[in-house]
């Protein structure tokens, strides 16, 4: 299969990226964006005089980025050294979920180039789809990932999955 692979956050607070799974890179971005969008004084933003407490996850989002593109060549999507797809999470207080789309030459029969295109993306260590079919339309986040956080995991800071 050739073609493109679209990830999507899905929502206003959430980042899909592409990046180095590298430890202290990750450290490094969670200090950057709470320098840039730090989360206290909650009063400092007009948005938070709504009810909510979440402007700087807004705002994190806004730099991180919504979507990525990735071209998939021979059935693999392809990444540069070192590239991962990550998903950053930075209010944590709603279910979310990512919107994986395919596009492109059919070689094989559909789901064939599906499940290939997917497993490539290594849909484990991300996310975890509601059946194979639709993996390449929804996917959610497990909970390991924050995404039905409960207020333990929600502050401080910012938590990436790969």
């Amino acid at each position: 299969m050739e073609g493109l692979c679209l990830v999507n956050a899905m929502h206003i607070t959430a980042s899909v990226f592409i990046n180095d799974n590298e430890p202290g890179l990750h450290h490094d971005y969670e200090l950057w964006l709470e320098k840039l969008a730090p989360h206290a004084p909650t009063n400092a933003y007009r948005h938070n005089r709504t009810g909510e407490d979440n402007a700087d996850a807004h705002l994190k989002r806004q730099i991180m980025g919504r979507d990525v593109v990735v071209a998939i060549t021979k059935g693999k999507l392809d990444f540069g050294p070192w590239e991962q797809i990550f998903y950053g999470e930075f209010d944590g207080r709603r279910k979310k979920r990512v919107l994986v789309k395919i596009i492109g030459d059919r070689r094989r029969s559909t789901s064939d180039d599906r499940l290939l295109a997917c497993n490539s993306f290594r849909p484990s260590s991300l996310i975890t789809t509601r059946s194979a079919a639709a993996a390449t339309a929804h996917a959610r986040f497990g909970n390991r990932h924050g995404s039905h956080a409960s207020p333990a995991c929600r502050r401080p800071g910012v938590h990436f999955a790969r």
